[in-house]
């Protein structure tokens, strides 16, 4: 069921393209500790994560925010019809997530502007969709503005630089987000969700830097997790939300802001910008919208002491 709030005069509202099981906590966290993840068990259990091989339980949100003058699509999801090399969770999608978007009020050619937080292929696969053998726009009256940063690392990709798997698959080792197979599953993302919009004049490449959407959204540049990670800050009479994309990937790391995921890029920068989310959070009051909590998905942070922070769950 798609779920609504307000931020003052503007409405959110979240589509969930999937949920299940994803990453182990060991492989996905090169600092994971398993007397950490104890702590948050009870909690944690069942919505975030498995009783039984603790994998953390997630979501695929996208998020479509109304103000009184724009129309704007944040995150479009994988897609159906995607092929995702060493990808199988991903690829050749048949979910009902154009059905829930009309569900919601809303019809594709509503949407003005479409946003990408970063370029992995989980948050930009239904910028296209298959049509007569064809992939074409999804939002086709949309202007799409995503990080020229984020196209030319996708471009660039260098296989040469990709980490191994460890510890008999338990572990892996990568620098700079580069897993193992990221740019056999990347290429075709771009090639089926991204060159066709650009062909078609709907993508326009936009620099690292903030940027003002409208009078009540604003991008905000989070580079770390990809070189081009941009999170949306949604500001309306006091009132403000954030769609973080994968600053943060699952609530453990709201206890453990140091830990970055094996898809982080920059490290160190990754890490600076969740600092940074979860304090804005906190001195803002704000609803913190992250694309891969489950549901719950929406929550609020307060500090409990300096540098340690609690939850507090909405209802999104």
């Amino acid at each position: 069921m798609n779920m609504s709030q307000m931020i003052g005069k503007v409405r959110i509202t979240r589509i969930q393209e999937m949920s299940g099981a994803g990453f182990p906590f060991e492989l996905m966290y090169p600092k994971y500790s398993l007397e950490e993840i104890n702590k948050h068990r009870n909690w944690m259990t069942p919505n975030y994560m498995t009783a039984d091989t603790d994998q953390m339980f997630q979501s695929q949100s996208s998020w479509i925010i109304e103000t009184p003058e724009t129309t704007i699509f944040v995150d479009p999801g994988n897609g159906n019809d995607k092929v995702r090399p060493g990808m199988d969770r991903f690829s050749n999608l048949q979910t009902n997530y154009l059905d829930k978007i009309a569900r919601a009020g809303i019809n594709l050619e509503d949407i003005d502007i479409v946003l990408c937080t970063h370029f992995h292929s989980d948050h930009f696969g239904w910028c296209t969709r298959l049509v007569d053998g064809k992939f074409v726009p999804t939002f086709p009256n949309a202007k799409y503005l995503f990080s020229q940063t984020d196209f030319d690392w996708c471009e660039n990709m260098d296989p040469a630089t990709e980490g191994k798997i460890v510890d008999g698959g338990r572990r892996i080792e990568c620098e700079k987000g580069m897993l193992p197979g990221i740019t056999a599953a990347t290429k075709p993302a771009v090639e089926d969700s991204l060159l066709p919009i650009l062909e078609s004049g709907h993508l326009t490449l936009i620099p690292q830097e903030d940027m003002k959407i409208d009078n009540f959204v604003t991008l905000i540049n989070a580079a770390g997790h990809t070189p081009g990670t941009f999170r949306v800050d949604v500001e309306s009479e006091g009132e403000t939300a954030i769609i973080s994309g994968d600053i943060m990937h699952h609530p453990i790391q709201v206890f453990n802001p140091d830990w970055n995921s094996i898809f982080c890029v920059i490290p160190e920068k990754a890490e600076q910008a969740r600092r940074q989310l979860l304090k804005d959070c906190i001195e803002k009051n704000a609803l913190l919208l992250p694309t891969h909590f489950n549901n719950p998905t929406s929550c609020r942070i307060k500090e409990v002491a300096k540098d340690s922070y609690d939850i507090v769950w909405d209802c999104l």
